[in-house]
């Protein structure tokens, strides 16, 4: 006897070893109901109940198919599940991937307690079940599929047809395994339903259902249905942009809505609002550009900060022939330079009182962004700009960066269905939207867009002043010719300004000298412009160029003066 406990212990862990199927997992019963609609249509309720004793997986794997093939031919169709609950209608976890057979299903099993027994109740839509290869509507349906991994004591599958349609006990075929002669004896059709049943179906072995319809009960899906189809999933894809562009079109007008004083009517021949030039171009497209910042250097000179001295360069600087030196002078009475003009004075000078373009070639644009803050944050003091356009830029990138990042995780972590693959899309195209928003959507006030309009009347007085009482405007003022030039450069009207003041006398500037090479020619309105707005382009090259190899002296000083900075004035 004292062998005898030894030896029964013994045989109870050989049984255990050489009798693995009774740990399998066991469907106890498979019911699937089943509605079809008129435009093939099929909600599913399955209700599966499995026995998992024994087994230590944490997930029962349920595969639906999305195609059948039957008579040889593949019938594919689409499928969204809808929800998993247990038997008492909690919420199950469960993942979802999609494969090009089907929808796989992997459902917890942690709720299974220790009875070791199990319901899913799952819930799916199938669309596009019914096919019309035949003469007549015919619909062939996997109850279990051919990939359900478990055996299956009892399955049942009841399915309520669209109301008024009839079938008949030989429109329904209902077989397990291969042959289509094996297990008809469960059929059972009536009116309005019909119910098939099967036993002891194994794993891999697809139980099968083929109803044959009279023609002209069901009708193919039209583009109504498909696109509701398409829409109850990917509906994302244009909801999240759409929102996202609409709340920020909201917030962006209530910003440009700033309660601010009335515009005055200004003068037809002055710049509204007292606007520098630079203020007037940056107004007009909600950005600063450095042909704008470039038009400050004639302002200033016209204005008797400084005098410009054409001469010519040594090859070409800056895609041009000529240089421009720059001699400063006292600050004129009566006139204050706003922040944005300090700095470009001290960009310009330095400590220096003489400085060339060329030498501040590589230098300037370091002083670019603060003048363009200073002009932006001008512009906002004054109410007519809602925001700093590069401070909305980085925050609204900033934004737009989230989102699309967002998405992307979403698509790559997250996105088995087509609903997340929406949301996924969705967030992409909303981020992208939301970083270029700031191009599309205004800053302008309401004051910005009244002065906007002042804007254009005087640009167009300006273009038809010969037209106007330009006459007596220069009998009242001899330097208005030079002081509107800088505004008509930036609105791209100084041809238009310079041919109405060509036939006027005594225009020459003291403010810029020509480098003359022979004979000084008669002063012209014309050619002075043309050769002002070429300064302008040259300046705006070398404000944003890089150091030159040679010359990156921020003044003279450093290496000396050139050979074409000796140039002498001529007579």
């Amino acid at each position: 006897m004292r062998f005898f406990y030894p030896a029964l212990l013994i045989a109870f862990f050989v049984s255990c070893l050489f009798c693995p199927v009774q740990a399998r997992e066991v469907v106890r019963s498979f019911v699937s109901d089943a509605e079809l609609s008129k435009v093939g249509v099929m909600d599913v309720t399955e209700h599966i109940k499995v026995d998992v004793r024994g087994h230590r997986q944490k997930s029962l794997y349920r595969i639906i198919d999305t195609g059948v093939s039957h008579k040889g031919h593949r019938h594919n169709f689409d499928v969204k599940v809808v929800s998993v609950l247990d038997g008492k209608g909690h919420q199950v976890r469960f993942s979802q991937k999609r494969h090009s057979s089907g929808v796989v299903l992997g459902l917890d099993k942690s709720h299974a307690g220790r009875s070791g027994e199990m319901v899913f109740v799952i819930k799916y839509q199938v669309r596009g079940v019914a096919n019309f290869k035949e003469n007549r509507p015919q619909l062939v349906w996997e109850i279990n599929g051919d990939n359900f991994p478990l055996p299956i004591e009892a399955a049942r599958f009841n399915l309520t047809l669209p109301g008024g349609v009839a079938i008949g006990p030989g429109d329904v075929k209902a077989w397990n395994g291969k042959s289509e002669e094996k297990g008809q004896r469960f059929v059972e059709a009536k009116s309005g339903r019909v119910e098939v049943k099967a036993k002891k179906i194994m794993p891999g072995e697809a139980f099968k259902v083929e109803i044959n319809f009279p023609i002209g009960t069901l009708s193919e899906p039209g583009f109504l249905e498909k696109f509701q189809w398409l829409a109850s999933e990917w509906y994302l894809l244009v909801a999240l942009p759409v929102v996202s562009m609409f709340l920020l079109g909201g917030i962006r007008f209530l910003k440009t809505r700033i309660p601010s004083a009335e515009v005055e009517e200004g003068e037809v021949w002055k710049a509204p609002e007292n606007l520098r030039p630079v203020e007037v171009g940056t107004l007009i497209d909600q950005s600063c550009d450095v042909s704008d910042v470039s038009v400050t250097l004639i302002n200033l000179a016209v204005r008797g900060y400084y005098t410009v001295r054409e001469i010519p360069a040594t090859g070409f600087f800056a895609l041009s022939d000529r240089d421009y030196e720059f001699k400063k002078l006292p600050p004129p009475k009566g006139d204050q330079l706003k922040e944005y003009e300090s700095i470009f004075l001290d960009a310009i000078f330095g400590n220096a009182s003489t400085s060339y373009l060329s030498n501040i070639q590589g230098v300037f644009r370091q002083f670019l962004p603060g003048i363009r803050n200073s002009i932006y944050k001008s512009l906002v003091e004054s109410k007519m700009l809602a925001k700093d356009p590069q401070r909305d830029k980085v925050i609204y990138g900033s934004v737009g960066f989230t989102l699309a990042a967002l998405g992307v995780a979403v698509l790559f972590l997250m996105g088995e269905t087509n609903f997340l693959k929406a949301a996924g899309l969705g967030l992409v195209v909303a981020g992208i939207l939301v970083a270029a928003a700031p191009k599309f959507f205004p800053l302008r006030t309401e004051k910005g867009n009244k002065v906007i309009d002042q804007i254009h009347q005087f640009a167009e007085t300006l273009r038809t002043a010969k037209e106007r009482d330009l006459k007596a405007k220069l009998a009242e003022d001899k330097f208005l010719f030079h002081k509107l030039l800088p505004y008509a450069i930036i609105l791209g009207v100084f041809e238009k300004w310079a041919a109405a003041c060509e036939e006027y006398e005594d225009l020459s500037p003291d403010w810029f000298q020509f480098y003359v090479d022979g004979p000084r020619e008669k002063f012209s309105a014309s050619k002075f412009a043309k050769d002002v707005w070429i300064a302008t382009k040259v300046a705006g090259l070398t404000f944003t160029a890089p150091p030159p190899r040679q010359y990156s002296s921020h003044t003279v000083g450093k290496f000396g003066a050139r050979k074409e900075q000796d140039h002498e004035d001529r007579d």
